[in-house]
């Protein structure tokens, strides 16, 4: 008997679904569902969630199905879903996301009338923003028209001047942090100085944070990490390193010398921190400190992208091929993707298609073998390796691979790339045709909103207006959803 999750990853979703059936197992049946879900099928998702009796994973696959509806514009439907499970959150969620929408479609008309020079209109869905916004009490909506107001500031002044004041006085939830660089408050308010550019400001607030860490406990390794990390950003380069050899030690003492990721996550920011500041060669003893070979990579990669911003181009590349054969000899698939983006956007098309191509042969051999397991993982990879061939030039390739990703979120971003290529290219007639096959109601908007841009810069107005009545029709479909929750 084939196993399930090989059915899952090979695509086979109906026969997944009878083996599961066979199993009786409702485990089985929410992982099935929610392949259906991912993969653009929230209809026959439903049918399969409706069949499991236990509660929780009914509820877990029904939330699952609720999203993939809201995912393809079907709001009502998602609401309804939600509503069947008595999961109010889950309700306000998609109502939220459907007003987030509607005002994204908005402000691409606006973006589109604005490069027509039909200030007008522009002032006219300014206004509507700021009514919706008001009427539903979401004001934090109004964020969403900063970049429509920027660049329509000088001639639509008194309705702009509204948003920016209504935008001030939102009392915004949540923090400024880098999720990925810790969840504690003094973390979060460290981070916040550290964009600002108050680097002492920053290192007060760390070395307070400090003082609550236990250097001791492996529980608390990660606040090292993050502290460490953030010293680092702060050029608080001594301080960082101190952080390092504490991580190491604690690491060392627990699991021996061969533990030491969180060890080498320090360094690599210290390293990026120096190349930064502008001391390369700091940086490159530093990298050479890295115990952890993937993340010596991500760590050349982010070096030379800090090289490339103080226009240090050649040496940049340098230490991207340092980062490609590295990769390459480790089977670092996302590795030679990172390489592949910097050389693409350096105009090194040969490198990046080289880089790409190995990336690609390692990632089919280790599906293969069960290395990368899940669509899930594997559909993200290829729309990272899709991506990287559009922004390379290669759109027929990146088309290629986007049309074969089965999870319809990750194949509508990865054609979403894939149509900033074409018009870039100038190619405007295949951007809009590849827009079509977009499932994401979200990546398609933007799509939308770029081509309709891009014809009146050209001045071909019609068509402009051609794609600006599809937002429109988009827009409609929206607000008939929204009433219909």
């Amino acid at each position: 008997m084939e196993d399930l999750s090989d059915l899952l990853n090979e695509g086979r979703f109906e026969e997944a679904y009878k083996l599961a059936k066979k199993m009786k197992d409702d485990d089985a049946l929410r992982d099935v569902a929610d392949h259906y879900a991912e993969a653009g099928k929230p209809d026959r998702a439903y049918e399969i969630a409706k069949e499991i009796e236990d509660d929780y994973y009914h509820w877990d696959a029904m939330k699952s199905v609720a999203e993939a509806y809201a995912d393809s514009g079907s709001f009502s439907k998602a609401y309804k879903v939600a509503k069947e499970v008595r999961d109010d959150t889950l309700c306000q969620e998609i109502l939220d996301r459907a007003y987030e929408f509607y005002v994204d479609l908005l402000v691409q008309k606006g973006l589109a009338y604005a490069e027509m020079k039909d200030f007008d209109r522009v002032y006219k869905i300014l206004s509507k923003i700021i009514e919706v916004a008001e009427r539903t009490g979401k004001t934090d909506l109004l964020v969403r028209a900063e970049d429509l107001c920027k660049k329509n500031e000088k001639v639509l002044e008194d309705v702009c001047r509204v948003i920016k004041e209504k935008i001030r006085k939102t009392d915004f939830k949540g923090d400024h942090a880098d999720s990925s660089l810790g969840k504690t408050k003094v973390c979060s308010t460290a981070w916040m100085y550290i964009e600002q550019g108050k680097f002492e400001d920053a290192v007060r607030v760390l070395d307070e944070a400090c003082k609550h860490v236990d250097f001791n406990s492996i529980r608390d390794l990660w606040d090292l990490v993050n502290i460490g990390r953030l010293y680092a950003r702060a050029r608080a380069f001594e301080k960082a390193f101190e952080i390092a050899d504490m991580i190491k030690e604690i690491k060392g003492k627990r699991y021996g010398r061969g533990y030491l990721s969180e060890y080498s996550h320090v360094l690599k920011e210290i390293a990026v921190a120096y190349a930064e500041a502008k001391m390369f060669r700091e940086s490159c003893r530093t990298i050479g400190k890295i115990k952890n070979d993937y993340v010596r990579v991500d760590a050349f990669v982010e070096a030379a992208k800090a090289r490339i911003k103080h226009d240090y181009v050649e040496e940049a590349k340098d230490v991207l091929k340092k980062a490609f054969y590295l990769a390459e000899d480790i089977w670092y698939e996302h590795g030679l993707i990172d390489v592949a983006e910097v050389f693409a956007e350096l105009g090194e098309h040969e490198w990046a298609r080289r880089a790409l191509e190995i990336a690609c042969d390692y990632v089919k051999s280790k599906v293969e073998v069960g290395s990368i397991e899940g669509l899930w993982l594997s559909s993200s990879i290829w729309c990272d390796i899709a991506k990287v061939y559009a922004k390379n030039g290669d759109v027929d390739r990146a088309y290629e691979i986007a049309k074969g990703i089965l999870f319809s979120g990750y194949r509508s971003e990865a054609l979403e790339e894939v149509v900033k290529a074409c018009v870039k290219a100038g190619y405007l007639e295949r951007a809009y045709k590849i827009a079509k096959d977009i499932v994401s109601v979200r990546h398609l908007a933007k799509c939308l909103g770029l081509i309709a841009r891009e014809y009146a810069k050209e001045n071909m107005f019609d068509k402009a207006l051609k794609v600006v009545d599809e937002i429109d029709r988009l827009s409609l479909k929206v607000l008939e959803e929204i009433r219909r929750c």
